[in-house]
């Protein structure tokens, strides 16, 4: 929820110019990168770009995405939450599957194009593409190149997860706009990205403002690292972390030349562009995956926070206060709304009241302070329903923090590696006690309770001897993110009126979500 504070801050300071000129804009946006995984988080991890690009700009300390691939990609393309788009039991969009985003909703870059920007499209799609109503250059996209599913291989650029049933349906996956590219087998897909970003920033006219969207295929399986980049972690024992590791660097090289070619653009063009990076859900921690997580609790596809929270910064010319930590909530659909703003757009009424992103420019460029209310106090994880019954659901209201069904009654035997805390593989258990202290200090909750009156006062109920009442989100699990960011103590028995008060939330949230979309198989028609 957002609206409230984004009115009194009008209220209080009227609108803000952001930019004479609608600034240039571009996304990252990796796969499965863990919050451990990017080199200000994990001293060893070798990611010299992103390091420098966040300390120059603004660190999301506090920054939530949904636990999945297709979701979380749904919520940034929309400002929705996927409740709201019928994606709230979806996790990734298989190539035979008949459906896709709704047609009906205006894409970012859909709107961006309409606002005058150039819209280019690199990499992961994964938002529909069993009928060409739904791929990228029909939903915005002046040009489009990389993969329409959740996963290919590096080399080979095949798909390994296009059918429900084994064995495995083989098949080419890398498009140039709508034509399938076939005859670069055995070229690194990164390095094809990157060229094609690169290619693209050096014939585009500066008078014109630019949207690239960048969705990395790094750190996603298959673990297939281009040539020299594992060797750098040659001390690392593990060799699917080693292999993870180069990955990760080789995602910070693609990085530093599409920034490289923006510099190259000239003074003008770089002081008036914004850069985003963010991961689309958490790491996958071994066996499957070997990201990283540490320290935090969970793993991608859980409510944890290693499921939820990810790396993120915003580096621009334009920030007023940067080279800071920024801890207040932001959810990725916020993005949709602010981008919206910079290129010089606005909402309509009925926008601004289907929409659950915010507007966080002033967050992201100010800090909270001086007249300026953090825009959102609550994030929604997500509202699962299958055959009636609330199996999965998470929320975040101010310090606290429910989450409900499996991942609440989850134990070591059952989900050893999503559940609780997995330590990067290349330490020894006193290097991690240090690294963990001083992470602390950087991701440890604000929640600005003084700044929402009503919060602080529902935030400090005294502990009781009652119980929480019993619902159909059983079982449940309550922390306290202010003093819990790392979600070690259960506090449902202590706080049970807490636990009350976020299930009447996640009850209001049930009254407007959309009915599940279906998730279709078509074996037979879908080439």
């Amino acid at each position: 929820m957002c609206r409230i504070a984004i009115a009194i801050f009008i209220l209080i300071s009227g609108a803000v110019c952001v930019s004479s000129r609608q600034p240039n804009i571009l996304f990252i946006l990796p796969d499965d990168l863990g919050f451990y995984d990017v080199g200000y988080h994990g001293p060893s991890v070798l990611t010299p770009t992103i390091t420098n690009l966040s300390t120059e700009g603004v660190r999301l300390e506090q920054f939530y995405v949904q636990p999945e691939c297709t979701p979380t990609r749904a919520s940034l393309m929309t400002g929705r939450y996927p409740i709201h788009l019928g994606f709230q039991n979806i996790g990734s969009i298989k190539p035979a599957q008949s459906f896709g985003l709704d047609l009906n909703l205006t894409l970012l870059p859909q709107r961006l194009k309409d606002l005058g920007y150039s819209t280019h499209g690199i990499g992961k799609w994964h938002l529909g593409y069993y009928n060409p109503k739904y791929l990228p250059t029909n939903r915005g996209f002046d040009t489009y190149f990389g993969y329409y599913g959740s996963e290919i291989h590096y080399y080979t650029h095949t798909s390994y997860d296009v059918t429900p049933q084994p064995p495995p349906d083989w098949c080419l996956d890398l498009h140039n706009n709508t034509k399938c590219v076939d005859n670069v087998n055995g070229t690194y897909s990164v390095d094809m990205y990157t060229d094609e970003a690169v290619r693209i920033m050096d014939s585009h006219d500066p008078d014109t403002p630019i949207f690239m969207y960048y969705a990395m295929q790094n750190v996603h399986t298959p673990l297939e690292v281009p040539e020299g980049y594992e060797h750098l972690y040659y001390e690392v024992r593990s060799i699917d972390r080693r292999k993870t590791l180069g990955i990760l660097t080789s995602m910070d090289y693609s990085i530093s030349r599409i920034v490289a070619s923006m510099k190259d653009k000239g003074e003008e063009f770089w002081e008036n562009t914004v850069i985003i990076f963010a991961s689309d859900n958490g790491g996958w921690p071994i066996p499957d995956g070997h990201g990283s997580n540490f320290p935090l609790r969970g793993a991608k596809f859980t409510y944890f926070e290693g499921g939820v929270r990810v790396p993120a910064f915003v580096y621009s010319p334009l920030i007023k206060k940067p080279a800071r930590i920024e801890k207040s909530l932001i959810h990725v659909s916020d993005f949709y709304p602010t981008l919206v703003r910079l290129a010089g757009g606005t909402l309509t009424a009925q926008e601004q009241e289907e929409m659950d992103g915010c507007d966080q420019w002033d967050v992201i460029s100010e800090g909270v302070g001086d007249g300026l209310y953090p825009p959102r106090y609550e994030v929604l994880h997500n509202l699962q329903e299958y055959d009636g019954e609330f199996t999965n659901s998470a929320i975040r209201f101010g310090r606290w923090k429910l989450i409900t069904g499996k991942w609440a009654n989850c134990t070591i035997e059952s989900y050893p590696f999503y559940c609780f805390w997995v330590p990067p593989p290349e330490f020894n258990d006193g290097l991690l006690l240090h690294t963990s202290d001083s992470l602390l200090k950087e991701i440890h909750a604000v929640p600005h309770n003084h700044l929402y009156p009503e919060i602080n006062v529902k935030a400090h109920i005294s502990k009781s001897e009652g119980s929480y009442r019993k619902s159909a989100f059983d079982p449940v699990m309550l922390f306290d993110m202010e003093n819990d960011p790392l979600e070690r103590n259960d506090l449902k028995d202590i706080y049970p009126s807490i636990v009350d008060i976020l299930l009447d939330r996640l009850e209001g949230y049930q009254q407007g979500m959309l009915s599940a979309v279906e998730e279709p198989w078509d074996i037979e028609n879908w080439r």
